[in-house]
């Protein structure tokens, strides 16, 4: 399985995100406290459910996480629009007159892998020195980087930045899955899942 199977299954709302932090707090005889940050970069935790579900859509969903072995292989999440979704002047290289095809973080080992939506309605919108330019937007999921290319190479000098439209990649947190009966052909299921860092894919 790949970071490029997106999930199936819209979720109900409420959809319910927790950013996650790890501390280690050691308390001394003293009554003094000393912290350590375990995690240099904070994860995203959905509590999720999906209602009223045909037998189709049922299916579908348990498939899925069999597919992906219950927590073993991530795969691709699609948040609602307004939620943590849309990030914006991501810095992605300085043209030099010749290259066209800049790797969008600008580097090959951000934390996180920013796979782009790029389907019906995408915000994806890349920048030369602030101002607003065509380009296309691809992921490369083998090498876990996207990139934005224009058709003519940024002058020399020029500053690329990019707003990208984008999934998270997750993994399911419990190695069980629930789904509920309701009535006759009609499914509930509760499930959790957790962003993956780029290094953990």
């Amino acid at each position: 399985m790949a970071v490029s199977d997106v999930f199936p299954i819209d979720p109900s709302f409420p959809v319910n995100q927790r950013l996650m932090q790890k501390v280690l707090i050691s308390d001394a005889d003293s009554g003094v406290e000393q912290r350590a940050l375990k995690w240099t970069n904070p994860l995203r935790r959905f509590k999720l459910s999906s209602r009223n579900l045909n037998t189709t859509e049922e299916a579908l969903l348990r498939a899925f996480w069999l597919a992906r072995k219950g927590p073993y292989d991530p795969f691709a999440y699609l948040p609602p629009k307004n939620l943590d979704r849309l990030i914006s002047a991501i810095a992605c290289g300085t043209g030099n007159g010749s290259t066209t095809v800049f790797n969008i973080g600008n580097s090959a080992t951000p934390p996180y892998y920013y796979r782009l939506y790029t389907g019906a309605g995408t915000r994806n919108q890349a920048y030369k020195d602030g101002v607003a330019a065509a380009a296309t937007f691809a992921n490369n999921d083998g090498g876990k980087i996207s990139t934005v290319t224009f058709s003519v190479a940024p002058a020399n000098g020029v500053v690329i930045t990019a707003d990208i439209d984008r999934y998270l990649i997750c993994r399911f947190l419990a190695d069980d899955f629930g789904i509920d009966l309701e009535h006759f052909n009609i499914f509930t299921s509760d499930y959790e899942f957790q962003e993956v860092l780029r290094a953990s894919i």
